[in-house]
């Protein structure tokens, strides 16, 4: 799923045009991180478990700069249940938490990924 496919494109513009509503840049796709998330989903969906932790105990921080990512920061929205990335995007814009991190004005990059109803959206502050 990396590279932000077609399926995401809503996603994107659904994103971006929240972050442009309330003050911020748009975040741009980043084919890495949805590589990071659509790994961790991947992972999630097998392990049919909904944390952030991955098996080996590591954070999103940890499961970007595995895959070569150079971050100073990283944010994870995690879900599971939803068919659709525009279902995914609106349950995390309805939890303040989910919502805050979409909305951080730090964050410059994103990636998503699922796998078997299982969503990962990793958000990058760079250094």
């Amino acid at each position: 799923m990396a590279g932000n496919p077609p399926a995401f494109a809503g996603f994107d513009r659904q994103l971006n045009a929240a972050r442009t509503q309330a003050g911020r840049a748009p975040l741009v796709s980043n084919a890495a991180l949805d590589r990071v998330a659509a790994d961790f989903a991947g992972e999630l969906a097998a392990r049919r478990a909904l944390t952030h932790r991955d098996r080996n105990g590591g954070n999103a921080m940890a499961r970007a700069r595995r895959a070569g990512v150079a971050a100073c920061g990283v944010g994870e929205n995690i879900a599971q249940g939803y068919g659709t990335s525009d279902q995914a995007f609106a349950g995390w814009m309805a939890s303040p938490a989910h919502r805050r991190n979409m909305l951080n004005a730090t964050y410059t990059n994103y990636g998503i990924g699922t796998a078997d109803g299982y969503w990962v959206m990793v958000m990058l502050l760079p250094c």
